[in-house]
């Protein structure tokens, strides 16, 4: 019904987006004056810079909380037609004169100057751990040496990011999405702010991502060459990721890397003899009514002190098993209630 009363009265628009012109040209005209000390290589990054910014800035100080959220994405795109057509010329033609001084200033092409920064490298490999975030697909980093500053170019996946938002909140899509890469742009500037005494601007390019295959599954088999060089339980110490989240990384884990698992935690928690064997009290079920009690490791080798129950909880059966012998399912078992495991340890011998 609402849909249908403005397509009625032709009003796509809120009213109170379209009486705010003046502030749309003002907040544009401040930001295109901030952002133009950048020597931007490609004007559309320098363009696209400002709107964004221009748009977040309305939203919060005018509209967060009197334009429902349906109708801010056609605000936003009223908005920045608007700003398109009366300034992009003209703010091109700014831009152009600009960059043509500060090339002549220094001497130097726009490639001679990207590549002279000298945090260039550390800032990337600070800001590399963000492109495990969700949505994102590359980040790089440019110097502009005119402007003695560093451009963090972020790309987005624009379609997988909507994609995931409409299906997890149908009705506030937008304001998340907006949140998200709010979120996104603030953390990664000021981690680079509290460790570089640089100039930066993050600039986020929501685009569509060209991941090939190939180069996803060495991603993943880089990964998974990382947990099996240092184990997954010292991974997961350095990562702080959980299993699911590494499964959607590398897939499906070899059962060796499990059983390394294993041994690195009984390593780690165990009861070190003097004889150089490890022992570690520790209970966990691995079938109904079937439990481990102890684990012992030898070098390389794990043997397990199992005692089975019946119905009634008295002790049946106890035997000592090399862990070589559990079933796939049975070793996922016991790694899964290690990395989940919050209780005491018994070092009792």
């Amino acid at each position: 019904m609402r849909e249908l009363i403005k397509k009625i009265l032709n009003e796509e628009v809120p009213s109170q987006v379209r009486r705010r012109i003046p502030s749309f040209e003002d907040t544009f005209k401040h930001y295109r004056n901030a952002f133009s000390k950048y020597t931007h290589r490609n004007f559309n990054i320098y363009w696209n810079t400002v709107i964004e910014r221009v748009l977040e800035t309305l939203y919060h100080a005018w509209f967060v909380n009197t334009v429902p959220d349906d109708d801010w994405e056609e605000s936003e795109k009223y908005i920045q037609d608007y700003l398109t057509k009366k300034y992009y010329n003209e703010t091109e033609k700014m831009w152009g004169k600009k960059r043509y001084k500060r090339l002549n200033e220094t001497g130097k092409d726009t490639k001679d100057i990207n590549e002279s920064g000298k945090y260039t490298r550390a800032i990337k490999e600070l800001v590399k751990i963000y492109e495990g975030e969700d949505f994102v697909c590359d980040i790089d980093v440019e110097y502009y040496g005119a402007a003695e500053a560093y451009i963090i170019i972020v790309k987005v996946d624009k379609k997988e990011m909507e994609t995931y938002y409409e299906k997890e909140t149908i009705w506030y899509a937008t304001e998340r999405i907006r949140d998200y890469l709010g979120d996104l742009y603030r953390n990664i500037y000021r981690e680079v702010k509290t460790y570089f005494p640089v100039e930066v601007a993050v600039h986020i390019n929501q685009t569509k991502c060209s991941k090939k295959l190939n180069e996803s599954e060495e991603k993943n088999q880089s990964l998974l060459s990382l947990i099996k060089e240092h184990g997954l339980y010292e991974f997961i110490k350095m990562t702080g990721l959980s299993l699911p989240e590494i499964y959607t990384k590398t897939g499906e884990l070899p059962r060796e890397v499990f059983e390394k698992y294993i041994k690195d935690f009984i390593n780690e928690e165990g009861y070190h003899q003097t004889d150089g064997r490890v022992q570690l009290g520790y209970e966990v079920e691995i079938q109904t009514h079937v439990y481990i009690d102890h684990f012992y490791m030898e070098g390389d080798k794990v043997t397990l002190e199992i005692k089975r129950f019946d119905n009634r909880g008295h002790q049946t059966e106890g035997y000592i098993e090399s862990m070589l012998n559990l079933t796939d399912e049975e070793i996922f078992g016991i790694v899964e209630d290690m990395i989940n495991w919050g209780g005491d340890i018994d070092y009792e011998i």
